[in-house]
């Protein structure tokens, strides 16, 4: 870690290379901090990792690439324009190895809620809040998209440490500080000391699939900074429902939306219906005959734009 800032979070967050445990996590954060750990790149850099980020911190075998770009190529070929979304790909990927990540079906989800944020939005966001966003390439996507924002990423202090990594390792000309300033670039905030002038507000708000992994009053708690702070749009995709391993129970629809809140989109994301894997998943079926490669998640996703 050459930047001081991922640094200086390492330091907080860290022990002796293992993550930390704080108040704040779910038991399903507290289970996977514990597989958190710095290790050294061929280079001889130090690197750090976060296991529960899917694929995009390690790269997956020959198998499962192949599998995971033949699922991208029929999600495009189906829900997509094809030429526009094979361009959005390739400009995806090469963003996503700059932060020395691997591009893939995890990447390529995020990729699709960019799509849905910018056919929906009426105007370019100028203050972004990401509120989870793991290894952090939905922020890169963001950046790259619109290199003026200020982008806000709240997030455990030790996954907060892996994006400042990752993300001044990729945007190393870009301003990266903790706390908030006006200037654009990255601003990165701790859950655990969160603490936001009451003047700020934020234009977009975003959360993707880690309301899911939370608490339930940390999901209400989130909900209640959105509406104090004046946000204008918020975009969330979930579980429907997820038990984690002490028994919290996180349900999407309990989460404290308002009758009053105008839903733009509402449903279940086709890029989370389903997946290419072998083992570990239940299988789908059609009719009386079973797809082997073909698998459901764990539970069904939903998500709103409102």
């Amino acid at each position: 870690m050459k930047h001081p800032l991922s640094q200086k979070l390492y330091d907080e967050f860290y022990d002796c290379g293992k993550a930390k445990h704080s108040s704040k996590m779910s038991s399903h954060w507290s289970n996977y901090a514990n597989y958190f750990s710095l290790s050294n790149d061929k280079k001889g850099n130090a690197r750090l990792l976060g296991f529960g980020f899917g694929e995009s911190d390690q790269k997956p075998s020959l198998r499962g690439r192949a599998l995971g770009w033949l699922e991208i190529l029929i999600k495009t070929i189906f829900y997509f324009p094809i030429k526009e979304m094979a361009s959005l790909i390739l400009w995806g990927r090469q963003i996503v190895r700059k932060m020395n990540l691997y591009f893939g079906q995890d990447a390529f989800r995020h990729l699709c809620v960019l799509i849905l944020l910018k056919k929906n939005l009426p105007s370019v966001p100028r203050k972004i809040l990401i509120i989870g966003d793991g290894p952090g390439i939905l922020s890169a996507l963001f950046h790259e998209t619109w290199p003026e924002a200020q982008i806000f990423l709240i997030d455990l202090g030790v996954t907060l440490a892996i994006q400042a990594q990752n993300l001044t390792r990729a945007f190393p000309g870009t301003s990266h500080k903790e706390g908030v300033g006006e200037e654009s670039g990255f601003y990165y905030l701790a859950a655990e000391r969160l603490n936001l002038p009451r003047n700020i507000s934020f234009d977009l708000a975003v959360n993707v699939a880690s309301m899911q992994e939370m608490k339930p009053e940390t999901v209400k708690e989130y909900f209640k900074l959105l509406r104090t702070h004046g946000t204008g749009w918020f975009y969330c995709c979930n579980r429907v429902e997820k038990v984690m391993p002490e028994g919290e129970v996180s349900r999407f629809y309990d989460y404290p939306w308002k009758q009053g809140d105008e839903i733009i989109v509402e449903g279940y994301p086709k890029w989370y219906g389903w997946f290419l894997g072998l083992g570990g998943f239940p299988v789908v079926s059609w009719g009386s005959f079973q797809l082997p490669l073909l698998r459901r998640y764990d539970g069904v996703h939903a998500h709103r734009f409102i």
